[in-house]
């Protein structure tokens, strides 16, 4: 296989509920058959926004042995924000690709319903910071018109338990304790609000499809097929996350067609385990 050169691809994507996902991503060789790429995308609803980033540097991909550094960054409704590095092995063996990842972040959790002004002043006292490792391990297989992929992600934080009315009380007063008789009034609201933020149902939540690594542990299950000039996938994936108390199965479709030599087209339909939850998309490709 040969890099096939830079590109660039548009989504736009409904789910049944009305909300709305768009997606931005491009690669492109550089040095040394070396390739960057990137990946924006952002969730929009009535109840919910979350928004995910990733941009990769890979020594060339096709080589026997390949290394790889990469920055991804999620934000689900300012509650969880995550900064992860991950540093990229793989390799090309006859016709496999196997690949491993080392995945070391930091995690922001901020409970819901709090006072802005308290939210700045935990931020400030780092009680909110945690951080967190992962290994991921992937594995495809090519074949003369198919391939194969599978991929799985675990995370460990380095917390045991959220933030919550219990243990946030004694940090904030610890915080009016240094801080000016202003700043104490503004901490007086903290026990109820927290409380609010414990008694949120997930279920006010709904998610289908994950926008970031946000999750604890993440699956995925992949079958290309290519017949023609046309280009066929399907898969599984699958995610569990226990700070949004969600574990969600979604299954996928999707056809993707050259118009010309530097422009395709996709189509991608998904369902998931969820209610409400079939999702439609479709998708520009430009390629150079």
């Amino acid at each position: 296989m040969e890099p096939t050169g830079a590109s660039i691809d548009l989504s736009f994507g409904q789910f049944q509920d009305g909300a709305n996902l768009t997606s931005v991503a491009a690669s492109f060789p550089i040095f040394f058959n070396a390739e960057v790429y990137g990946r924006y995308t952002k969730l929009n609803s009535d109840y919910q926004e979350e928004v995910g980033t990733s941009i990769y540097i890979q020594s060339d991909p096709y080589a026997k042995f390949t290394v790889g550094m990469g920055y991804e960054t999620g934000n689900r409704d300012d509650s969880y924000e995550v900064e992860d590095l991950v540093a990229l092995i793989g390799t090309n063996i006859s016709d496999w690709y196997l690949e491993a990842n080392i995945i070391r972040g930091d995690v922001v959790t901020t409970p819901f319903g709090l006072d802005p002004e308290l939210t700045k002043a935990l931020r400030q006292s780092g009680f909110l910071d945690a951080t967190r490792t992962a290994v991921g391990l992937s594995a495809a297989y090519f074949a003369s018109s198919w391939a194969l992929s599978i991929g799985y992600r675990d995370y460990e934080l380095n917390r045991d338990s959220e933030p919550s009315a219990d243990n946030i009380n004694p940090v904030l007063q610890g915080l009016r304790n240094e801080r000016t008789d202003e700043r104490v009034r503004l901490g007086e609201g903290i026990s109820y609000r927290t409380q609010i933020w414990s008694d949120m149902s997930a279920a006010n939540q709904n998610y289908y499809r994950q926008v970031s690594h946000i999750a604890d542990q993440e699956a995925n299950a992949d079958f290309y097929f290519q017949y023609q000039q046309y280009s066929f996938a399907t898969g599984l994936y699958w995610y569990e996350s226990e700070r949004f108390n969600e574990q969600v199965s979604s299954l996928y479709g999707s056809l993707d067609y050259p118009i010309s030599n530097n422009l395709s087209i996709a189509l991608l339909l998904s369902s998931s385990d969820q209610e409400a939850s079939f999702y439609s998309e479709l998708g520009l490709g430009i390629h150079w």
